[in-house]
């Protein structure tokens, strides 16, 4: 008679590994490895869960929140869900150009923003926390005398899973 293995057991070939050595195994995986080895069955997900090797805030959550910017308008669009928990205000009131100057949405990434502020340049902004930085001035080019003929553009990149932290790139 033919009985079909359960679901969530582990696979002949990894039932005798011990939950102490598949977690040592797991934590050396990439937070994307380890979600997707967390998905193959009870067993490992526990091995995962019970250790805390992949950590949740790390992982993206849905959006409930997003600026847009549109060619056609001057000022960026800040769409929200109704939501019963507490709200992120879309006001930047608590940047250094909130005093007058424009705000300019260069780009985003991740709950990130790149913001093009007036007189004071750029500046990466997380609106979740009300945190900033100034992006460092773009490198001199040398001797003034010499025409410019290069362009500088700012992009911003945050993968959250892989780091709290972010990186721009010219």
């Amino acid at each position: 008679m033919d009985q079909k293995p359960e679901e969530g057991l582990l696979p002949p070939a990894a039932a005798p590994l011990p939950e102490d050595m598949l977690a040592d195994l797991f934590a050396r995986l990439p937070p994307r490895g380890l979600a997707v080895a967390r998905a193959v069955c009870r067993a490992w997900r526990a091995a995962v869960d019970g250790r805390r090797l992949l950590r949740a805030n790390l992982l993206p959550l849905s959006v409930a929140r997003i600026f847009i910017k549109f060619r056609c308008h001057q000022f960026p669009e800040y769409f929200s869900r109704p939501s019963t928990g507490p709200s992120i205000s879309g006001q930047m009131d608590y940047l250094p150009s909130s005093a007058g100057g424009y705000i300019y949405i260069s780009g985003h990434c991740n709950g990130l923003l790149l913001l093009d502020l007036d007189d004071h340049g750029d500046h990466v902004v997380n609106p979740a926390t009300r945190a900033w930085s100034p992006v460092p001035p773009p490198p001199a080019f040398g001797d003034d005398d010499v025409p410019r003929i290069f362009y500088y553009q700012n992009y911003l990149v945050f993968d959250p899973t892989l780091s709290p932290y972010h990186e721009h790139h010219r």
